[in-house]
């Protein structure tokens, strides 16, 4: 739905970590997340500007600075880890927050009922019919296997122009 509807050229996540266990961090594979960063950013195109934590425990400091260790550094200086919302409305204006988060715009649960509306539409379903249509040309497949040994996708997503 993001890739037909969201025209926006980056991308700043939220993340509550409200009510967040210390024993959730031991059962969080690096690999897995490395894997998500590589989704998003190469399969998807999508540029990171701002990772944003709230509502943070003491131990998840520790957590990010080690998670920082398999980022890219350009990523990893764009995580924040935020302990008050007015520390988060120095990066994120609170005119486009939900309400839950001290901020101007619809609650989550109301964006949430939206999406849920649209999906049950007959544009939603227009959509996501569409989208299953979509097939790639196996043809034109890399035969390297690095990344898919490495990094779980192969090929490259980007495109190379030589004079």
């Amino acid at each position: 739905m993001r890739m037909h509807y969201e025209y926006t050229f980056s991308h700043q996540m939220i993340i509550d970590l409200k009510h967040i266990k210390a024993s959730a961090v031991t059962k969080i594979n690096p690999m897995v997340l490395r894997k998500m960063e590589v989704i998003v950013t190469d399969s998807y195109k999508a540029r990171v500007k701002g990772l944003h934590f709230i509502n943070a425990p003491p131990f998840v400091h520790k957590f990010v600075a080690i998670f920082n260790l398999v980022l890219k550094e350009k990523i990893a200086k764009r995580i924040h880890i935020h302990s008050t919302y007015d520390d988060l409305y120095q990066h994120i204006p609170k005119e486009i927050l939900p309400k839950e988060y001290g901020g101007d715009q619809m609650s989550c649960e109301d964006l949430a009922q939206l999406m849920k509306d649209f999906i049950k539409s007959d544009a939603g379903r227009r959509t996501i019919e569409d989208s299953s249509k979509i097939v790639a040309n196996e043809s034109r497949r890399s035969s390297i296997k690095f990344n898919e040994e490495y990094m779980g996708m192969p090929g490259s997503f980007k495109k190379l122009n030589v004079d």
